[in-house]
C-alpha cells in the first residue's frame, strides 16, 4: 500500500478517477483500513486518533448543546434519554441524527441475538459497508 501511494495520488488527482474507476483500479481504497492509511499519509496524522481526541475535548459541550435543544426536538429528547456513556462516539452520532431528524435505522440495525441465530445475523450484516456491533443494552444500537 505504501509503495503505491504516489501512483494512487497520481490516479486519484491527476486522472480524476470517479468512484467506479477507483473501485476498479484501486479497490482496496474502499476498505476502511486502507482508506484511513491513505488519508494518514496524505494529511500527516491519523484521522481516527484526531477524531477521538476531538470528541474527548468537545463531548461535554456537544452534550450541553443537545440538552439545550431537547425541549424543541422530540427525536433528540428520545435519544438523550437512552445515552450510554460507555460509547461516546456512537452516542454523539445518534444525537446528531436525532437533532437533524434522521432515522437511526439508516446507520444502526438492532437485532435480538442469541447463540442460535448469531451466525445468521452476522452474515446479514456483512453485506453492509461498515459494521459496529454492540453487545448489551438495546440503547447501544
Amino acid at each position: 500500500m505504501n509503495a503505491t501511494y504516489i501512483l494512487q495520488r497520481q490516479d486519484l488527482v491527476g486522472r480524476k478517477l470517479n468512484v467506479a474507476q477507483m473501485k476498479k483500479e484501486w479497490p482496496f481504497l474502499l476498505e476502511p483500513k486502507f482508506m484511513l492509511n491513505h488519508l494518514e499519509q496524505l494529511l500527516g496524522f491519523s484521522i481516527t486518533d484526531r477524531l477521538e481526541q476531538s470528541l474527548a475535548e468537545k463531548r461535554e459541550t456537544m452534550y450541553e448543546f443537545f440538552q439545550s435543544r431537547a425541549s424543541t426536538v422530540k427525536q433528540l429528547r428520545t435519544e438523550l434519554n437512552t445515552v450510554d456513556s460507555e460509547k461516546p462516539a456512537i452516542e454523539l452520532i445518534r444525537l446528531l441524527m436525532g437533532y437533524f431528524g434522521e432515522k437511526k435505522e439508516i446507520l444502526f440495525i438492532q437485532y435480538e441475538v442469541n447463540m442460535v441465530n448469531f451466525c445468521e445475523v452476522c452474515c446479514n450484516l456483512l453485506n453492509r459497508s461498515t459494521i459496529y456491533i454492540s453487545v448489551g443494552h438495546p440503547s447501544a444500537s
